[in-house]
């Protein structure tokens, strides 16, 4: 029985592979065929290359209506709607100077940014690391109104317009990643193995993502299965002076007409970092192993996506005292390890997602279930008995519709629903939090449609959020509680020839967490004890943002000003008192809080300089009380400038780019209660990118970051309450060998 089964397979998979879908790709003014340009199919995340004579063919069975995205270098991306009737296609490309377009994934639908009245960053990693970084969270972090709070190396979160933790969502390929983001010194728990894009939307993000999305979304997507018919190899190995650090990956893909799989593996170790004194931050080493694991397939209408991500992160916890006077010298010492030893924070993370679509004429259906479970262990005191041992699973679903009417309307509905479990191990010495579970459920609705030059966008949602919390011990109370919470967006972008105006009004809302409803303990990852208050309201909060964009042959450039206005926002505030010798926090509520700022952005390229580019960045951030102060921990003003330069050689050993690029981080002189200021302070990093030009060419970074050696300490580091300065100087090689072959594909 199973070998016929499988005969049947067999033979439906050979006839559904002999459709094809061809066409070429030109120039539009010379009508000149473009070699190496790459053609995607959105709907199947399938992609291939044109040949010499700019011509490509997929094989397989495709949708009704077929999106293909085509893009090369020195021109303009496309994005053109095929019908089944029409599977040899002539596309023709604008030769452009500057192109900084994407499409992005975060939004409604796969579209390019030109359509979305949504600021959407959309950054590939590579782009990120062109000045190589040690960590994800340290390359987001070049992107504007993109901050990181730090604990030394190891570990570190996002931080968007000010607001960091639990005011973040982050998602993998749709995916809510819940891995404990309450705890200030625990780190993201997503590694850059086999990430391909990373896209942040700022301000509330409530509609799509639901709860908790009130400084913005970061979004993560995963690098693109093999080209058709092909097999890659990946091999990548990073190694750094200042950790003594190595990192190393290996990648496997391979695609055929309908059937598409990817296996990547990671290791890094990092010894304690060297400051700029020579001298060394103690107990800051950190070590991580991961995997990564992706199926997929598809029929004429239908595509399935299977992919799995296994991450182990352990992290020394640097700057760690439970002395009341702290001598800043004795966490720096004058010889490094890298072995572990306590205290010590391990994590494990496991991520399971199963995505399916369905094409149809007029309506696209998709379908995500997830899984995701998440093992906290800190050992302080003891190497083999953990302080705090807590396990999180949070199981999830959202099913969502998109229908196209005609006349440029279309309409996009979802449901979204979630349970999320936490609970402490019997053997912890300690607990923060009790064993608790919460439930979501939502339901959101967006119209879309086209005016003349504007594309607008208008939504509203609905959340409820339940949480339950059990008795434990003497320690922690029973609780239970609802919150529900109704949020809207409204939005629109006009583009002309040379510029593009975009303005959205959205709200947020976030429901108190347990951390801030029921703690009770200590946490020694901050070094405090902090009570809950089951008194808090929901957060809920209002944003205007406005984007101009203006370009020409040379020159892009845009300004992105906001506002936003929050209401109950919710803090942790010290008392008069300590427990066990640390200073006791508990949470409570401002009534109103503002937040102000803007982002510019500019790339000039001049054609009498092609090999020169230029960027430039500024950020800045406000931040007001009810009462006139400020909020805590507010990023530092900050501007980044960027020049490169393409050498264009054709030798075997090219010499492809030189990047230098100058950060300024001004002083934050504007701080909350309690909190000390930050002095200002500038860093040079430099970069080349070399290339060999062999059969399977072989690809070089190398460069020095903080190249001066300057002894600073950023703002939103949580170890200058302990005087440590963040990384000396640091020198990074990394290699990326990859190997490509074609597969014959069946006739």
């Amino acid at each position: 029985m199973f070998k016929y089964i499988f005969s049947v397979l067999v033979c439906c998979c050979w006839l559904h592979a002999g459709a094809q879908l061809k066409g070429i790709v030109i120039n539009g003014s010379t009508k000149i065929p473009i070699s190496g340009a790459q053609v995607t199919i959105l709907q199947f995340d399938q992609s291939t290359f044109t040949d010499s004579s700019g011509r490509f063919v997929f094989i397989g069975q495709f949708p009704l209506v077929v999106q293909l995205k085509v893009q090369s270098a020195g021109y303009e991306m496309e994005m053109i709607s095929l019908s089944a009737a029409d599977l040899d296609a002539k596309i023709e490309l604008k030769e452009k100077h500057i192109n900084l377009e994407e499409v992005t994934i975060a939004g409604v639908k796969q579209s390019a940014q030109r359509t979305s009245p949504f600021a959407i960053s959309s950054r590939k990693l590579s782009d990120l690391n062109a000045v190589g970084n040690t960590t994800l969270v340290e390359a987001m972090s070049t992107m504007p109104g993109v901050y990181q709070s730090t604990t030394g190396i190891g570990i570190g979160k996002p931080v968007i317009r000010g607001l960091q933790g639990i005011r973040v969502v982050s998602l993998l390929n749709g995916l809510r990643i819940e891995n404990q983001q309450w705890g200030g010194d625990h780190g993201l728990g997503v590694a850059e193995l086999g990430i391909g894009t990373v896209e942040v939307i700022k301000g509330p993000a409530s509609l799509l993502y639901g709860a908790d999305a009130m400084g913005g979304v970061v979004y993560f997507i995963d690098e693109p299965y093999a080209p058709q018919q092909s097999l890659q190899v990946g091999l990548q190995s990073q190694n750094e002076s200042n950790t003594l650090g190595t990192s190393n990956q290996l990648s496997l893909k391979q695609s055929g007409a309908r059937f598409r799989w990817s296996l990547y593996g990671r290791f890094s170790s990092h010894a304690d970092y060297q400051l700029p004194n020579g001298k060394f931050a103690q107990n800051s080493r950190f070590q991580d192993q991961s995997i990564k694991a992706a199926v997929g397939t598809n029929t004429k209408n239908y595509s399935l996506n299977v992919r799995y991500t296994y991450l182990k992160n352990q992290a020394g916890i640097p700057g760690h005292s439970h002395d009341s006077i702290i001598d800043p010298s004795q966490f720096q010492v004058t010889d490094r390890k890298r072995e572990r030893t306590i205290p010590v924070q391990v994590f494990n993370n496991h991520y399971l997602s199963i995505d399916q679509k369905l094409f149809m004429k007029r309506a696209d259906w998709s379908m995500l279930i997830g899984q995701t479970f998440n093992t906290l262990t800190e050992y302080e005191e003891k190497v083999t008995i953990p302080g705090i041992d807590v396990f999180q699973s949070n199981t999830l679903a959202q099913l969502k519709l998109d229908y196209r009417f005609k006349k440029g309307w279309s309409w996009v509905s979802g449901l979204q629903g979630s349970l999320q479990r936490i609970k402490n191990a019997a053997g912890a010495m300690e607990y923060l939090l009790p064993d608790a579970q919460q439930i979501d459920a939502g339901v959101y609705s967006l119209l879309r449609w086209a005016l003349e030059k504007w594309n607008w966008q208008a939504g509203i949602r609905y959340d409820v959020r339940m949480l339950e919390a059990a008795e434990l011990q003497d320690q922690f109370a029973q609780f239970s509680s609802n919150y529900q919470g109704v949020n809207y967006a409204l939005g629109g972008v006009r583009n002309a020839t040379n510029s593009a105006l975009r303005f959205n009004a959205s709200s947020g809302f976030r429901s108190p967490h347990f951390s801030e409803l029921v703690s009770n303990g200590v946490h020694h990852g901050t070094m405090r004890y902090e009570i809950g208050n089951t008194e808090l309201r929901p957060e809920i909060a209002n944003q205007m943002d406005v984007t101009y964009e203006y370009h020409t042959e040379h020159l892009e450039w845009s300004i992105n000003p906001f506002y936003a206005l929050m209401n109950d926002y919710i803090v942790l505030t010290p008392l008069d008192s300590t427990v066990e010798g640390l200073a006791v926090y508990k949470y409570d509520q401002l009534k109103r809080v503002h937040l102000a700022g803007f982002d510019v952005t500019g790339h000039y390229h001049p054609h009498f300089a092609h090999r020169f580019h230029l960027e430039s960045t500024y950020s800045w951030l406000y931040s007001q009380t009810g009462e006139g102060g400020s909020l805590p921990l507010m990023p530092q003003n900050r501007w980044s400038t960027t020049v490169k330069f393409s050498t264009g050689m054709t030798k075997k050993v090219q010499l492809t780019e030189i990047i230098a690029q100058y950060i300024v981080h001004f002083g934050q002189y504007r701080t909350a209660l309690n909190e000390t200021t930050s002095a200002p302070y500038h860093l040079v990093h430099i970069a080349a990118n070399v290339k060999l030009q062999l059969k399977h060419p072989i690809g070089i970074r190398l460069g020095v970051k903080n190249l001066l050696n300057t002894a600073y300490i950023d703002h939103l580091s949580r170890l200058k309450t302990i005087g440590m300065d963040n990384p000396g100087r640091n020198i990074y090689i990394a290699i990326n060998y990859q190997f490509n072959q074609s597969l014959k594909s069946k006739k």
